[in-house]
């Protein structure tokens, strides 16, 4: 088009060289499932420009349901669970020290006392927030506490059987807690604060077969601490523990790995069934197929009866 002035206007340096559009038939895709992965691949293959593939879920599979949410811990209730001391902890929820915002939220600088029932719910409700690992304030109190000293009957001891089975972000209870942190009278006090095996036997049971997400129950954690001490408390709760997990490192292989012929042996005499036989109750799996053998080959030792029986084996 000219100009006014009579001259040619310049050609746009976007425009100006580009080709002439081409009008095509576009086509569309869509898949909805795993059904549909051939036709995909069928498409992509052929590099045709005109295709577009939408991915998209399929209308009947069931959505994951959100995880509930949970207030974050506050950060004075977490210093006093970190100082390991029940009575301090009760002293705190009692409300010494602690006031309500102005809308009733419960913060930092605590709450007014209250009374009767409506002071049990707050301090249960006060109870449920979790560290941003998803810690609670029992996997705190696990690692810092000697577990004695909790009054028999009370909201705190109530909160604490709710959240015996919590697992934080690594899939870690506050039993597997109390064994890391090779505290046995902790490790006795939960494992008795449900009313003990003698009462609950099938909820103790799965409390101490619960795995974490590297598959590790509390008799794992008992093993990395040394403390035979606790492994021999675990084993005489739960003749079965050390056959978990089914597949991957077992409590004997972790055991050989560490070098600890103490634990080695007592998981091995500890696991026998009524028949006198280790063949159900005890894994000698390890990781990436191998097994309690190959432990002690790597490294270097035998390792008394155990090692003995895994070359029979």
């Amino acid at each position: 088009m000219a100009s006014s002035t009579g001259e040619e206007a310049p050609a746009s340096p976007v425009l100006g060289n580009a080709p002439p559009l081409v009008t095509t038939e576009a086509k569309m895709i869509v898949a909805i499932g795993h059904d549909h992965c051939q036709q995909l691949k069928d498409v992509l293959s052929k590099e045709d420009s005109s295709t577009m593939v939408v991915v998209m879920a399929s209308s009947n599979q069931t959505p994951t349901p959100p995880k509930p949410h949970l207030p974050v811990m506050d950060s004075r209730l977490l210093a006093v669970a970190c100082s390991g001391s029940w009575k301090k902890l009760q002293s705190f929820l009692s409300g010494e020290g602690r006031q309500t915002s102005g809308d009733g939220a419960i913060r930092s600088s605590a709450m007014q006392p209250a009374f009767g029932d409506e002071e049990a719910l707050l301090r249960e409700s006060f109870l449920d927030a979790v560290t941003m690992d998803g810690d609670t304030f029992l996997h705190v109190m696990a690692t810092n506490s000697d577990g004695d000293n909790l009054e028999e009957d009370g909201p705190i001891r109530r909160k604490a059987v709710s959240l015996l089975f919590m697992q934080n972000s690594q899939g870690d209870t506050p039993l597997h807690y109390a064994a890391r942190a090779a505290k046995i009278n902790m490790v006795s006090f939960l494992i008795d604060l449900d009313g003990g095996k003698d009462q609950n036997a099938d909820r103790v049971k799965a409390l101490l077969e619960m795995e974490n997400k590297s598959k590790w129950t509390v008799l794992h954690e008992a093993v990395r601490s040394g403390k035979n001490d606790i492994v021999e408390l675990l084993m005489k709760e739960d003749p079965e523990l050390a056959s978990l997990p089914k597949a991957g490192t077992s409590p004997l292989y972790l055991a050989i790995l560490l070098e600890n012929r103490i634990i080695a042996e007592t998981l091995y005499k500890l696991s026998r069934g009524k028949s006198g036989s280790n063949d159900e109750n005890l894994s000698y799996s390890g990781p990436s197929g191998q097994n309690a053998l190959h432990a002690a080959v790597l490294r270097g030792k035998a390792i008394g009866i155990v090692s003995a029986y895994c070359v029979q084996k």
